[in-house]
């Protein structure tokens, strides 16, 4: 199966066996430009649903990116769109969002994609739209319910939630008369949200309870979630120790499922009316959804003077800590990498990062590689951590289970300021350009091409490459070209 052709049906099925191994070593001794893109397509959907993302990422990048590599140019939008999913699944959530706007948005894959990016930033307000579009044009009952349960996440997660109990009542139906139990689990574990918000209590209790029985021995993840909502219940009674939030906690972490923590601490701020705790919560992380989140549930307003790019105030811990207003010790300086990385790992003080997200932060004008751009990542954190444990400083860089993140000493909290360090502006036709010739020389009337550009538009995005100092011209005239500034 090695050389210039390969068995596609024979690999597919040792992918299915999960005998991954074999897979990679056949696939990485062929010529991969005889590979045709639906066959890609096919296995690079088994890797990512295996979690063998930098496999995945290693059969998709060359011909997304470069389309020339493959010997048949058929780059469909699903392939983009697989593309796109694998690049939020290892943190690249901007490299994403430009390979999706370049694509149109009316397929299955797309919607999907669209759908996969807006639950990883936790918008589902805006995923709901393609949810309810892909319902429609899905002809598979099965994964049409599938599709449905995930509406009424998201529906349960909007506050709509008479939309949500309406279909979440059907879909258990349909769960139970087929034999599908962790779906039917799925399903009252919804119904035990809507009557959470609702204030119904005993109901929710009595719901969640159902699910949990359901579970047993089952998916150790979605059991996680029906314990979530049980803990709620007993902490709105009063019949909750903190030994019980702390377990729970330990358990969320060990399962990388770090919104679960946020959500089971914010309930205890919201029922305990800890305004502290809500406090914190609330600027241990950057992101908008789940700060609107707090705000909305808590009716609260917070100083905004303690987040924005020039001031980052955050505490590892939840107890016994409050954002000071001034650093701890004198500035150190790092450098433009260096802070990339302290910047990006201040951003949520729960949630660790991944390398292969940390590496998006810190090159955001390229794609995850899996032959190196895990070893740039790794560079740049060892100096990090090496400055920061010479210099004394109260902050440990943390790494467990391939994923980092800072620890605060109690006591303190941690400003960040860089004025010399400006957010890049990512321009997809840059990153086109990169890709494609990296240190070669192109011309005009390929940029054309590949950019989809009119000569005119062409001329001017060039000249204004030149004067930024990304791209080089080289020569004057007819025969001049251009190549990518090193």
């Amino acid at each position: 199966m090695s050389g210039k052709k390969i068995d596609f049906q024979a690999v597919e099925e040792l992918a299915r066996s999960n005998q991954w191994i074999q897979v990679e070593k056949h696939l990485k001794s062929a010529d991969r430009s005889f590979f045709l893109s639906n066959d890609v397509l096919n296995l690079a959907t088994l890797a990512r649903r295996a979690y063998r993302l930098s496999f995945a990422s290693y059969l998709l990048k060359p011909f997304v990116l470069d389309p020339e590599h493959n010997l048949r140019n058929e780059v469909s939008p699903n392939l983009v769109a697989e593309y796109a999913v694998n690049q939020i699944m290892l943190g690249g959530r901007k490299q994403a969002l430009l390979l999706l706007n370049k694509i149109p948005k009316d397929t299955k894959g797309v919607q999907f994609a669209w759908v996969t990016y807006y639950f990883s930033t936790h918008d589902y307000e805006k995923a709901i739209p393609f949810l309810e579009s892909s319902i429609v044009m899905e002809g598979d009952d099965y994964k049409q319910k599938l599709a449905e349960l995930n509406l009424c996440a998201c529906y349960v997660s909007c506050g709509e939630l008479q939309k949500a109990h309406e279909k979440l009542e059907s879909l258990y139906e349909y769960f139970s008369k087929n034999n599908y139990p962790l779906l039917s689990a799925n399903s009252l574990e919804l119904l035990g949200q809507v009557a959470l918000q609702q204030n119904q209590w005993s109901q929710a209790e009595k719901t969640l309870k159902k699910a949990q029985a359901l579970m047993v021995g089952k998916n150790k993840l979605y059991s996680l979630f029906i314990e979530k909502w049980l803990l709620v219940c007993k902490i709105r009674n009063g019949r909750t120790q903190v030994s019980e939030i702390e377990a729970f906690i330990g358990n969320a972490r060990k399962l990388g499922h770090f919104h679960s923590v946020r959500e089971i601490l914010l309930y205890w701020g919201l029922l305990r009316e800890d305004l502290v705790l809500l406090e914190k919560l609330y600027f241990s992380t950057k992101e908008k959804a789940y700060r609107d989140l707090i705000k909305r549930k808590s009716g609260l307003t917070f100083n905004q003077a303690y987040c924005g790019w020039n001031g980052h105030y955050f505490q590892h811990q939840f107890q016994n800590c409050y954002p000071l207003l001034n650093s701890p010790k004198d500035d150190l300086h790092f450098s433009e990498k260096e802070f990339l990385a302290l910047e990006s790992l201040a951003e949520d003080m729960i949630a660790p990062r991944s390398v292969s997200s940390l590496f998006h932060s810190l090159y955001p004008g390229e794609y995850f590689d899996p032959e190196y751009s895990i070893a740039k990542s790794y560079k740049v954190l060892q100096r990090l951590s090496n400055k920061i444990e010479n210099e004394g400083f109260p902050v440990r860089l943390k790494h467990s289970q391939g994923k980092y993140s800072l620890e605060v000493q109690e006591g303190f909290a941690l400003r960040l300021t860089n004025p010399d360090v400006k957010t890049l502006k990512v321009e997809p036709e840059f990153l086109q350009l990169k890709t494609r010739f990296d240190n070669k020389a192109f011309t005009r009337e390929e940029v054309m091409s590949l950019c989809h550009f009119s000569k005119s538009s062409a001329l001017r995005w060039l000249q204004s490459q030149v004067k930024s100092g990304k791209i080089l011209k080289i020569g004057q005239g007819p025969g001049s070209c251009y190549q990518i500034a090193s």
